[in-house]
């Protein structure tokens, strides 16, 4: 969905201003930026840079010095990101040039020139989807000619929380680049940059340099680790882009308490990692692979080994190690390559066993492999952040000694990253080949289209990982057309050239043909977006609906007539509990054409990371709440106001996404007061939640006795499950036991013990709750048996609730489209749910919002009008 949608309107006097529409729904709050990286060429419009093989971002003089102009961006891959530039701080001077054309990573085109600014003073934003989570790396840099001194430009990156400076000087600049990393957007989804002279400017004037912005998702980093000899080991790899590696040698993976440290990614950034020896490997074997085209000799070539039977150092060698350190909150892939040439025949099969939050086996036969890969993708580590993994011989493995290998390891953090491109159509195809194609294609061709029970399975993705994604037939296609778009700017022309078709009246012989599908194999624990794409040339409407159904549905519509570029999106369907995603089509409502043709050209499946349903409380004092600067995930504040009395409410708690919940407290009985002597080195949550506590006591404290508090949760689906997890911090607590009992009531009752004393890292969690009929789950809080404490003090710092399913957090796509101005009033198309009432916000300059009007939808989609006047530019909806 777009961001920004821009329509011109004239007041009085005939001067065009501009008016933009913002979308921001708090059910759809993930930031859909970029996967992997986008690059952004500020310079002249002569000096702009172009694909192949990367997509960059041109902003030249004329946008650069236009007051509130903005522009689309795409990632490296051409890829729309649904994020905009946005200038408010103009560049007024002509672009430079005679900056460097020798850069290590920059093509010249990109780092000769830079845009100017005389005044001192340049900005803009990098705006995207509200209720991000996720952190950014900005990379700036500029180049002018040697001659040119004095010119340090400082750039300010702005987010969520304390603004970021980094400077750079430019004269005479080759390589040099200044990033700032951990940024996070603010909750409307924006990064502002703001240019300064720096320190060291003294050039005789306050001209401020911008030549190239590059922004990375934190997440998408990839650590490659070489398991063999200490002399092979591999370490920094050129050509193309720079790769760095780690070495498993001897001394770590021949003892079974040896550990890897210092992890890099292939960036070469530090990534946390430890690789922890559980079991020993025998040995290492030197006859792998040399020739292969996925990692370089000193990987392939050598392997550490095991075995079953007596060899070496003995029989029953089976390795065991952990990955230690990744987020349990995030998704990886692991790979695995292992080679051993000349074996003889034998089947050499390796099964590798990872172990986190699940168990995933995938398997390896290393006899004459040169290219293959066991690969298991979405891997979710423990709540500790560990991966185990076990080295066995397969049920194929035939060799006496049953020898099994590693030789390369790969791991990627894969969150967001997943993709799937699908080819509907005949021998037109776009073919699989990573030697031609940046991107792998699968294609789904008439000989299994136009079946009834057809099926392809294993899939690849789009950078070429073979899965267990498939397609299974359920109701044919007619046939194949072959009149589609070849000028499609968003896909290769073998892919829009043709389509399979449907129809409904008699068309070769067949008619009421309503083509179906299954996508299988998919991950139930996940949700994913499908984008659709048909062309035909023709001109009546051959609009064609893509129903798509899992555990919810979705319905959207295209016309492929003449269609060069337009798609449709059914965006966060989760399979069913088979991982199944079904497809129907059908003509939509406005097709018009005789036969009423439907279409399938090309489908492209996204991979999402799974947004778990939580809602995080902060227990305290005013003192120290918990807000956007100290998380990433939003909290609520449970303070004294509330927490003080007997019938206090706390309404309208947000999820970690701000998604408002429905969700409440309801306070029963008082708390005392807060204590601030909690801990603020827990890496569990922040500082600001975990050193104040709410109290209550049973002797006599600041004149009350017998403080007991108990409070409900209010609001709660009584179809759903959930955990309520407690934690609670009292440090130099004398050495007593200050155990609180938290008794929970709903449908049924729990009771779970924590001592806050000297607590860092502790917390209790009562699990697989069902509220009471009233949509309520009690809680009450006791001294526990083991309170040893004069006053029996009892503490709530934080609280933590996970659900799975909740009705609050059903797929809502939110948009506003077709905007139009008559009569002084701007008109536009909202599309949300039936029922639901949205708030429409306006705008002088995305920093304050006010409500316009409120709005109740009868139907999904209705036209919404709001006065064009003022100086409103931009519209704004939420809920």
């Amino acid at each position: 969905m777009k961001l920004m949608s821009r329509v011109t309107r004239r007041p009085a006097g005939g001067n065009s201003r501009l008016l933009f529409f913002i979308l921001s729904c708090s059910v759809a709050a993930s930031l859909q930026a970029q996967d992997r990286a986008m690059f952004i060429d500020f310079g002249g419009a002569d000096n702009q840079t172009f694909p192949p093989p990367i997509y960059w971002n041109n902003v030249n003089e004329e946008t650069g010095a236009t007051p509130f102009a903005f522009m689309d961006l795409v990632d490296i891959d051409g890829a729309d990101l649904d994020v905009q530039l946005f200038i408010d701080g103009v560049f007024d001077v002509d672009a430079v040039e005679g900056g460097t054309t020798s850069h290590a990573e920059y093509p010249a085109s990109a780092s000769q020139d830079s845009l100017v600014s005389s005044s001192g003073f340049a900005s803009f934003s990098i705006v995207g989807n509200p209720g991000s989570t996720e952190t950014y790396i900005l990379t700036f840099f500029s180049s002018l000619a040697s001659g040119a001194v004095g010119m340090e430009t400082t750039y300010t990156v702005t987010g969520e929380g304390d603004p970021v400076q980094v400077s750079l000087e430019p004269s005479g600049n080759t390589n040099n680049s200044v990033s700032t990393s951990g940024i996070s957007p603010t909750i409307d989804g924006e990064v502002s940059v703001q240019l300064s002279p720096g320190g060291n400017h003294g050039g005789g004037n306050d001209n401020v340099y911008l030549g190239i912005m590059r922004i990375d998702a934190a997440s998408g980093w990839s650590a490659l680790v070489d398991f063999g000899s200490s002399n092979r080991e591999t370490n920094v790899v050129g050509g193309g882009e720079l790769q760095f590696w780690n070495n498993v040698t001897n001394g770590v993976a021949d003892t079974n308490d040896g550990s890897l440290r210092d992890i890099v990614t292939s960036s070469g950034d530090a990534s946390g990692l430890v690789i922890q020896m559980v079991s020993r490997f025998n040995g290492v074997n030197t006859a792998g692979a040399s020739d292969s085209t996925l990692y370089p000799a000193s990987a392939t070539s050598d392997s550490w080994y095991a075995n079953t039977e007596d060899f070496g150092v003995g029989p029953d060698i089976t390795p065991i190690f952990n990955v230690e350190g990744l987020d349990p909150e995030k998704i990886y892939r692991f790979s695995f390559y292992g080679s051993r040439m000349n074996a003889g025949g034998d089947n050499r099969q390796t099964v590798f066993t990872l172990t986190g939050n699940e168990m995933k086996s995938v398997s390896l036969n290393a006899s004459e492999n040169v290219d293959g890969l066991a690969v298991a993708e979405a891997v979710r580590p423990a709540s500790d952040g560990t991966v185990n993994i076990a080295l066995t011989p397969g049920a194929e493995n035939n060799n006496s000694f049953h020898f099994i290998y590693l030789g390369a390891m790969q791991i990627d953090d894969i969150s967001g990253q997943i993709v799937y491109l699908f080819d509907f159509g005949g021998g037109n195809t776009t073919n699989v080949d990573v030697k031609e194609s940046p991107e792998f294609w699968n294609n789904v061709t008439g000989n299994v289209g136009t079946t009834n029970d057809g099926r392809i399975g294993q899939f690849v993705t789009s950078d070429g990982v073979r899965t267990s994604v498939g397609v299974q037939m359920v109701a044919r296609f007619n046939g194949i057309n072959r009149n589609g778009t070849t000028e499609s700017t968003l896909f290769p022309a073998a892919a829009t050239g043709d389509s399979l078709f449907g129809n409904t009246e008699i068309f070769s012989g067949l008619e009421n043909v309503f083509p179906a599908f299954n996508l299988t194999g998919l991950d139930p624990g996940f949700s994913y977006d499908l984008t659709f794409f048909g062309s035909r040339s023709a001109t009546d409407n051959r609009q064609t609906r893509y129903t798509v159904t899992g555990a919810n549905s979705a319905q959207v519509d295209l016309n492929v007539s003449s269609n060069i570029d337009n798609t449709v999106k059914a965006t966060g369907i989760a399979p069913d509990a088979q991982g199944n995603i079904l497809i129907q089509i059908n003509p939509g409502p406005e097709n018009n054409n005789g036969n009423h043709f439907t279409y399938l050209g090309l489908m492209r499946i996204d991979w999402r990371r799974p947004f778990v349903p939580r809602i995080l409380i902060d227990a305290g004092g005013t003192n120290f709440q918990t807000g956007p600067g100290e998380s990433a995930d939003i909290w609520n504040n449970f303070l004294v106001g509330v927490a003080q009395t007997d019938d206090g409410v706390l309404n309208n708690l947000l999820s970690v996404n701000g998604a408002t919940t429905g969700l409440g407290i309801r306070m029963i009985s008082r708390f005392n007061g807060v204590n601030e002597a909690g801990t603020q080195g827990s890496s569990l949550y922040p500082a600001s939640a975990t050193r104040d506590s709410l109290f209550g006591n049973v002797e006599e404290w600041s004149g009350l006795t017998d403080v007991l508090p108990q409070f409900a949760i209010t609001g709660l689906d009584t179809g759903k499950k959930y955990d309520l997890t407690f934690f609670a911090s009292r440090m130099s607590a004398g050495g007593d036991m200050r155990q609180t009992k938290y008794s929970l009531n709903g449908a049924e009752s729990l009771e779970v013990l924590l001592d806050a004393s000297e607590n860092i890292e502790n917390t209790v969690s009562a699990s697989n709750l069902s509220p009471n009929q009233d949509g309520e789950i009690i809680i009450s809080m006791t001294p526990g048996p083991d309170n040893n404490n004069r006053f029996h003090f009892i503490y709530l710092g934080a609280l933590q609730i996970d659900w799975v399913g909740a009705n609050t957090q059903d797929p809502e796509n939110v948009t506003l489209s077709s905007p139009e101005v008559t009569d002084g009033q701007l008109s536009f198309q909202l599309l949300g749910r039936a029922g639901q009432t949205y708030s429409i916000l306006g705008s002088t300059g995305l920093n304050q919002w006010m409500e316009i009007i409120k709005v109740t939808l009868q139907n999904d989609l209705e036209k919404v009008s709001v006065p064009a006047t003022g100086d409103v530019l931009f519209i704004r909806v939420v809920r």
